[in-house]
């Protein structure tokens, strides 16, 4: 016998309610849901290796980390497979490791090493001491989970998401008495003992959840196996949990029209869903056009805090690394000099906060070769793996109150956005095919009809209007960001002939796309279609990514790209790619000069 299906759907939307407690003891409601998970991760594996007190993480220590990663998943996990609830609410993500190596071991474990001492959590109030990588739970561990993290509230719908899997005999239905006390043998039997002190209900809160949820004894157990994916098939917690992605580029069209921001609902489409479908974005065009004012609009308006953004004049004289992520002090080696433009402090800041996005903002990103100063971030965006910042044994600090110590290594956090802007003139360098390869690029231009509405009512950017106006979508994006994109089989299909052909145009000149490029499409497609809802068309998507994946990295004599450019425009035309036809008829126009290219001074 197993917990029914209807007791499961019962607990669970009172976890969603009680835990939009969000900000209460400075900690977001998914913060405090990362710390929960491993807290419970842990009890459920020193469980098993009792008389254990400490859980060992360390590198070598495969079988135990596979082990800590299993019992995330028996925290978290929806169904068979990887998806799994990120905040207990209505955010969810499809990771094998249920995200466990991409924060906690490789930031939060690895920072205990050679006897350094980490409390974990920061805030509000710490759960697990780890020291050299061993894990331990605190003795005070009810307390804190009652004092900070609201418990109490929710101990009973939490116990039964816990044992949602868990196997019972037919005698336990006899009475709710009997009910709670096999829970509570149960609990005993599957964690740690201070964390099963913690999560032991009383009877008082037993009776408050079944008069609450309204069941009968009759109704707390079934013959099967109850499934979960109800979670993913309803709109739950729809007001104030988590927005619903398809308002997002509407919430801000509205919002920034209202600030004097003016740019096209299609132009802030795009923008978003290139931010979803990779973490680096490229903003080129006209000067003044809005492209650094849209990154910074955009940024503001979703975060709750000017700590989440850092916009960035990149100077000429960048010429390595340094600027970006600065260095350890040849002559005084505890010491790192970090860059004074705040890049890195917000790249560490993310890494602390990885429920909430983080953007930075690299504005004029062509005034020096980006090869000489962004190869390393470029890289790592890409495979994912460390950057090397020091050689020290420890974090090393820029002074002796900076917050955001520098480790050894540091890997790109997943809710990093970085956005570059673009000028085309005499001072500035182009980008290279394998930069643009590795990006969308957005290309801002202004109509007379655009200048001549601006000119009817000409007004500056109010900015402070829009900071935070968006923030209820912000852990939501971070969500979406890391979410597996699909298709639809039809679409799938159209995408999949469409590319092949446009393949076979690029093929002749050396200009045809990789797997990389292939992927990030159709992850494009995904969330383009996502934002759209219902009235989405899929030429859009292919319109969109024709101009901003394939067409900027063409450029050549008239020789090498006109009869490319004249395939491309029949395609275009063909299959109805309004934007990248314009486009491709003014790089055609500049072909009679004998040389063309994407980039237009």
């Amino acid at each position: 016998m197993f917990l029914s299906q209807k007791i499961i759907e019962k607990a669970y939307p009172l976890l969603i309610k009680l835990d939009t407690q969000q900000g209460r003891q400075g900690k977001s409601r998914k913060e405090k849901v990362s710390a929960l998970r491993h807290l419970l991760a842990t009890s459920l594996v020193l469980k098993r290796l009792a008389p254990a007190t400490e859980l060992d993480l360390a590198v070598g220590n495969i079988s135990n980390r596979d082990d800590f990663a299993k019992a995330v998943g028996e925290v978290v996990s929806i169904n068979e497979t990887s998806n799994y609830t990120a905040d207990f609410a209505a955010e969810f993500a499809d990771k094998k490791d249920f995200s466990v190596g991409s924060n906690f071991l490789t930031t939060i474990v690895a920072g205990s090493r050679e006897g350094r001492h980490v409390e974990y959590p920061g805030r509000p109030t710490p759960l697990l001491d780890i020291t050299s990588e061993k894990i331990s739970i605190r003795e005070d561990v009810k307390r804190a989970l009652e004092e900070s993290y609201n418990l109490n509230d929710f101990r009973v719908p939490l116990v039964i998401w816990l044992l949602r899997t868990a196997e019972f005999s037919s005698a336990s239905q006899a009475t709710h008495h009997v009910f709670e006390t096999v829970i509570s043998e149960l609990i005993i039997l599957k964690f740690e003992a201070k964390v099963a002190a913690a999560l032991m209900p009383t009877h008082a809160e037993w009776e408050n959840f079944f008069n609450e949820a309204g069941l009968s004894q009759d109704e707390l157990f079934g013959a099967s196996k109850p499934t979960h994916n109800f979670i993913l098939n309803q709109q739950v917690a729809a007001n104030a949990l988590a927005a619903n992605m398809q308002d997002i580029v509407g919430s801000a069209f509205k919002e920034f029209k209202a600030a004097g921001l003016m740019l096209s609902k299609p132009i802030i489409q795009r923008f978003i869903a290139s931010l979803l479908t990779k973490r680096f974005l490229i903003l080129t065009g006209l000067s003044g056009s809005g492209k650094t004012k849209l990154a910074q609009a955009f940024a503001s308006w979703v975060s709750e805090s000017e700590d989440q953004y850092r916009l960035v004049a990149v100077g000429a004289d960048w010429t390595t690394n340094e600027n970006m992520l600065g260095y350890q002090d040849a002559l005084v080696t505890s010491i790192y000099r970090k860059p004074a433009n705040g890049a890195l402090d917000v790249i560490l800041r993310a890494v602390e906060d990885s429920d909430r996005p983080y953007f930075l903002i690299l504005d004029e990103m062509n005034l020096s070769h980006v090869e000489r100063y962004f190869a390393d971030v470029l890289s790592a965006i890409e495979s994912g793996q460390e950057i090397a910042l020091h050689s020290a044994a420890e974090s090393l600090k820029a002074s002796e109150d900076d917050p955001l110590p520098v480790p050894t290594k540091l890997r790109l956090p997943d809710n990093l956005f970085i956005v570059g802007t673009v000028n085309v003139d005499e001072t500035t360098y182009m980008f290279s095919p394998k930069v643009l390869d590795r990006a969308n690029v957005i290309e801002f231009r202004a109509a007379a009809s655009d200048i001549a509405s601006f000119l009817d009512a000409p007004l500056k950017v109010d900015m402070d209007a829009l900071s935070g106006k968006g923030a209820a979508f912000g852990s939501s994006f971070v969500v979406e960001a890391g979410a597996v994109a699909q298709l639809d089989a039809i679409t799938a299909a159209d995408l999949k002939a469409r590319m092949t052909e446009v393949f076979s145009v690029l093929a002749p000149i050396g200009a045809e796309f990789g797997f990389r490029t292939a992927h990030e499409i159709v992850r494009f497609t995904h969330f383009h279609a996502k934002l759209s809802g219902d009235g989405w068309q899929f030429k859009d998507a292919l319109d969109a990514q024709v101009l901003q994946k394939l067409l900027p990295k063409l450029h050549g004599s008239e020789r090498r790209l006109g009869p490319v450019l004249k395939a491309l425009e029949a395609f275009c035309e063909t299959h109805q790619c309004a934007a990248s036809l314009e486009k491709i008829r003014r790089m055609q126009d500049r072909l009679k000069d004998g040389f063309t290219s994407f980039a237009e001074a």
